[in-house]
This record gives structure tokens, C-alpha cells and sequence, in this order.
């Protein structure tokens, strides 16, 4: 949605006049948009708070507070 692309639509136009097929989304944004590192920082971002979290829970099993 960031770059707004319809991956689903743009996978299957290409499957239907190419082969090999690709497999999945990720497949066509790594080989025609190159975005593996753009895609990497939108799940970081995502992900950010549930990391942050886990992080904090390992520190109080440890029973040390994150400094």
C-alpha cells in the first residue's frame, strides 16, 4: 500500500503470459520492483513494538529492567 502496487494483479498478469511462473508476491517484488530493502523497513516498522516488547519480557525473566 506504501508504493500503492496491486502485487496480486501484477503476479497474475505476468504468470499468465511467462514462464517459468513466479511462485508468490515476494518473488515478483524481488525480482522486477527490486524492493527487498524497502519491504525489509516496512516490516521493521510494523513489527517494531511486538520486538520491543519481547525484549522487555526477556530482560524481566532475567530479572533485570531494560536499561
Amino acid at each position: 500500500m506504501k508504493y500503492h502496487v496491486d502485487l496480486q494483479r501484477r503476479l497474475d498478469s505476468y504468470n499468465e503470459s511467462n514462464k517459468p511462473k513466479l511462485r508468490n508476491k515476494l518473488d515478483y517484488i524481488d525480482q522486477f520492483l527490486g524492493k527487498i530493502p524497502e519491504l525489509y523497513e516496512i516490516g521493521c516498522k510494523i513489527y517494531e513494538n511486538d520486538v520491543n516488547e519481547l525484549i522487555e519480557e526477556m530482560y524481566a525473566l532475567n530479572g533485570r529492567g531494560v536499561t
